[in-house]
């Protein structure tokens, strides 16, 4: 088959065709890219240190909680009872949205595998998490509710507050 004019014509025009196709969706594929946003993934919101309590049976046990990223979405970390006993656990838990859904173990004074889970809320961009548990320790599973703020991070001022120590 020769290459006549008219053929040799339609080539081209169908090749340029295909370059600008592919030119385009190439740009538009880096556009895209550039554009997207780095998101910090879920678990960065409740990574660090908390203080607070968790109660049951009309009983308030003041404790500790540091999380760590162990995953993307997951966080691990060490839970302490200081008040009006003392227990070391194990925390591991889930972020999905707003919520965590947490685990903590422990062994018991008395020997007992001790459970605390629940689903916590995540407010205030991470600085408080709290939410209904079951506590199960040497017996059937009690309800209660768990209370954390954050305590590695100092709030932001808001702008509307007045500073003593600014000068004026």
């Amino acid at each position: 088959m020769a290459l006549t004019p008219t053929l040799l014509l339609d080539v081209r025009d169908r090749a340029r065709g295909c370059a600008a196709g592919l030119l385009i969706l190439a740009m538009s594929a880096c556009a895209t890219t550039a554009n997207r946003a780095t998101t910090p993934t879920a678990e960065a919101g409740v990574v660090g240190s908390y203080t607070g309590y968790f109660v049951f049976d009309s009983e308030q046990f003041r404790s500790t909680l540091q999380l760590r990223s162990s995953a993307p979405g997951r966080v691990a970390g060490a839970f302490r009872v200081s008040q009006p006993i003392e227990i070391e656990g194990v925390a591991s838990g889930m972020v999905i949205d707003d919520l965590l859904r947490i685990t903590v173990t422990w062994r018991s004074p008395d020997g007992c595998a001790g459970t605390i889970e629940g689903i916590l809320s995540i407010t205030e961009h991470g600085n408080a998490i709290d939410g209904p548990i079951a506590v199960s320790d040497c017996g059937a599973p009690v309800a209660g509710r768990m209370t954390f703020f954050r305590s590695d991070r100092i709030p932001e001022t808001p702008a509307w507050v007045v500073r003593s120590d600014k000068a004026r």
